[in-house]
């Protein structure tokens, strides 16, 4: 993997830089439930992030409405304390899931979504009673800048109020907040 002014840089379609110590946001969603054009567009700059959602949303694919699988997606996001140094938020939505959290120094985002990806698609493929793949090839990452922070970890955790799910981002059972990190914020 080449080092670009000591950043991590990974591309396969898209381009990821990985600085150490950053704190990520990541999109990554079911195959099939948007173009993978939209994520080029989104990554080159060409879309808005607000764009990309507005087409998760409206996608004709949601297998992650099914419980059984939304909980097994939880529960691996939950697990990854040997690769993640602090998972601050996630929302296992019907088609996607939304992330924040940063990478400890001995791993990358590329093997967290491996592990993420790979960990998730045999078992919910198994439980759709289908085979292929299940999750799109490419996600959508970004390091999340100091001034931004508090809105992306509102906008992950809002997610399933702003769908319409729940009135409370409170109430929905697949959504994840670091209580140690941020102790009282499930109170508001």
């Amino acid at each position: 993997m080449p080092v670009i002014k000591g950043k991590e840089y990974s591309q396969r379609n898209l381009p990821h830089l990985m600085p150490e110590r950053a704190i990520f946001f990541v999109t990554f969603n079911l195959k099939g439930a948007v173009p993978k054009s939209a994520l080029i567009d989104l990554c080159e700059g060409r879309k808005r992030f607000v764009d990309y959602d507005a087409l998760l949303h409206a996608a004709p694919i949601h297998w992650l409405r099914d419980p059984l699988l939304a909980t097994t997606v939880y529960d691996r996001m939950n697990s990854l304390e040997k690769y993640v140094h602090d998972m601050h938020a996630f929302t296992v939505m019907s088609n996607h899931v939304h992330a924040m959290f940063s990478i400890r120094e001995e791993s990358s985002l590329s093997e967290v979504m491996q592990i993420v990806k790979g960990g998730t698609s045999r078992r919910c493929n198994q439980l759709l009673g289908r085979s292929g793949e299940f999750w799109q090839e490419e996600r959508y990452d970004r390091v999340i800048r100091r001034n931004e922070f508090w809105r992306v970890l509102w906008y992950i955790l809002n997610n399933p109020v702003k769908a319409g799910i729940v009135e409370r981002w409170q109430d929905y059972p697949f959504t994840y907040l670091n209580d140690a990190l941020y102790p009282g914020l499930r109170l508001q």
